[in-house]
């Protein structure tokens, strides 16, 4: 028999009901056992769900009720043996007060209320008056110490979780990779930044110039390169209609619209009438040739001024070769040659705005015109966009295409008298050089091609989207992958160029007569190839023989850099995709 009948029930019941453990303590199995059926290996992880037990309507009907008559048995006390609490009791009613240790107050629990109830009724029972001090262990710690459990065990989760993931994506990406061209290796966001080195077209071709195709990812986006010849010819040739879509780039999203930026129905009849009107009005032909020649005359006649002294490169050249699209586009050339390039910046950025400058007979006035027939083809956003690709492809390429042949003579002298004596045998000191002379000077067109091939401005190219789906070198493109062509490693392949480090303008002549070479890709392939081409070659040729003729180049004195520097450096052409000269001066000296 138990005393305090009623104080009892009252205390299971409250065991049963607050379930302050719910989960009671984790186990761990110390060595293999069985339970309802399952086999639980040793070290297996077990926990007890006290409070499904507490709740069980079989064992404790009417569950959510508090009802302390559950644990009476004939009036009597009657441990419920379904419990799984910790274990509790009162350890004492005495005469006098007990306080517990430490001297704080006695926890109150509103689960104890009914307890002082209980405890009025002994009173009375038995004639006299007692206090009551309980000690109960409250579960606050096992309380903290659970909630800490449950942190780690949810920290472990949810590391469990992500490492599964993890090695979900793993497997699934070698098995991508089992399928697909070799990649330069990855990480999750980052993409391929921590298995390439800068410059990018350098490490590419160390470590994969061998490779036909190579992967390699830009974040999350994938990027296919071709780096051999057969299957950047199959890609732009045989699939030229499927690789006409171009990278949505900043600027041509921003003036025209994500959607027209890539319609290549559009852009192509906007091609055709760009290259209409640039040769009505003389592009590729002796209107440019006129244009040109009067942009070497201003170029010679500010070097002459410098008299000896060292000049920079990048301004001479670019003032020379932007006044040649000004006069295309514009109908006008900059009022002087030693003008301020943001002048020309300036000049262009507002060119929709200025009326002033639109005068008949030029690329703008031609625009105009067909935009009145075409608006929706032809507007103000495409024109912008149209005089941008002319500056940029007539400009800074033709500008450090002068700057790196004139590196190449200095570290090649004897290239530059052999270059010298024949231009100076076919058309003499006295005049500047026309293209009518082009065909008779084979070697100087060989030394051109060669600083095309050494050079390698580009050496990506233009990024390109497939259209539809395509096979290129047996690998499977789908529609809207990215590729690009690694022109640096085509120029530089041994099986088409030997010794392709060394400037040797001999390979591209046979028999001592100019023989074009058939891999360069300087200005692309098919039917998204360089628009300017023939200007460019036409601009290179008359600059370069211009400067030939007149002058010996010598590097800056004070300029601690080596020609070394200028132009094998790795370093100068970090984080671009450009190979274009460090800022440098070169003295010209006129030859006598």
């Amino acid at each position: 028999r138990y005393p305090c009948t009623w104080l009892f029930q009252k205390i299971e019941e409250v065991h049963r009901k607050s379930c302050l453990a719910p989960f009671g303590v984790f186990h761990r199995v110390t060595e293999d056992i069985t339970v309802g059926g399952v086999r639980l290996k040793a070290d297996s992880i077990c926990a007890f769900n006290v409070y499904s037990i507490h709740h069980d309507p079989e064992l404790l009907p009417e569950p959510q009720r508090f009802l302390p008559e559950r644990h009476l048995k004939d009036g009597q006390f009657a441990p419920c043996p379904h419990l799984a609490t910790f274990p509790s009791s009162v350890y004492s009613i005495q005469q006098d007060a007990v306080a517990p240790d430490g001297g704080s107050g006695v926890l109150e629990r509103n689960a104890l209320e009914g307890l002082k109830k209980h405890l009025d009724k002994i009173s009375e029972e038995l004639g006299e008056q007692y206090q009551c001090c309980v000690t109960v262990q409250t579960g606050d710690d096992l309380h903290l110490r659970l909630r800490a459990f449950f942190y780690m065990a949810t920290a472990t989760v949810a590391l469990a979780g992500g490492a599964v993931a993890l090695g979900l994506y793993w497997l699934k990406r070698k098995l991508d990779d089992a399928r697909e061209p070799p990649s330069v290796g990855r990480y999750p966001l980052v993409g391929s930044y921590f298995h390439l080195d800068e410059p990018l077209y350098l490490s590419m071709y160390e470590k994969f110039g061998t490779e036909p195709i190579v992967r390699v990812h830009f974040g999350t986006q994938c990027v296919f390169f071709f780096n051999r010849w057969p299957v950047f010819k199959e890609a732009m040739i045989d699939n030229a209609e499927q690789l006409t879509g171009r990278l949505p780039q900043y600027l041509l999203m921003h003036l025209l619209g994500r959607h027209s930026a890539n319609r290549w129905r559009n852009l192509r009849e906007y091609r055709r009438f760009t290259l209409k009107t640039l040769r009505d009005f003389g592009f590729g032909r002796h209107g440019a040739e006129e244009i040109i020649a009067i942009e070497a005359e201003h170029m010679v006649s500010t070097l002459d001024a410098a008299a000896g002294e060292p000049v920079e490169t990048l301004v001479v050249m670019s003032t020379a070769t932007s006044n040649v699209i000004c006069q295309l586009v514009f109908g006008s050339r900059l009022a002087s040659e030693d003008e301020r390039f943001s002048e020309m910046l300036n000049l262009f950025r507002n060119l929709t705005q200025n009326s002033m400058w639109i005068r008949p007979g030029d690329y703008i006035e031609a625009h105009l015109l067909h935009q009145r027939k075409h608006p929706e083809l032809f507007n103000d956003k495409r024109l912008t966009l149209a005089v941008s690709d002319l500056f940029v492809a007539g400009t800074d390429t033709t500008a450090n295409s002068l700057r790196w042949a004139i590196l190449y003579m200095i570290g090649n002298p004897d290239m530059a008298e052999k270059a010298h004596k024949e231009i100076v045998d076919v058309i003499g000191r006295d005049r500047l050089p026309k293209m009518q002379d082009k065909p008779s000077l084979h070697y100087t067109q060989a030394v051109i091609e060669e600083v095309h091939r050494k050079s390698c401005l580009a050496p990506f190219g233009v990024f390109h989207r497939v259209t539809e789906d395509i096979t290129v070198g047996g690998v499977r493109l789908k529609a809207d992958s990215i590729c690009a062509f690694n022109v640096y490693s085509i120029h530089h392949d041994p099986e088409l160029f030997p010794e392709p480090q060394r400037f040797l303008p001999e390979r591209h002549l046979k028999d001592g007569q100019f023989a074009p070479c058939p891999h360069l890709a300087t200005f692309g392939l098919g039917k998204r190839a360089c628009l300017g081409e023939s200007l460019a070659r036409m601009e290179l040729f008359i600059f370069f023989t211009a400067l030939m003729q007149r002058y010996r180049f010598g590097l800056d004195p004070e300029d601690s850099r080596t020609l070394w520097h200028l132009t094998e450096d790795p370093e100068f052409s970090k984080g671009t995709l450009l190979r274009a000269p460090p800022l440098h001066k070169i003295v010209f000296t006129q030859r006598a």
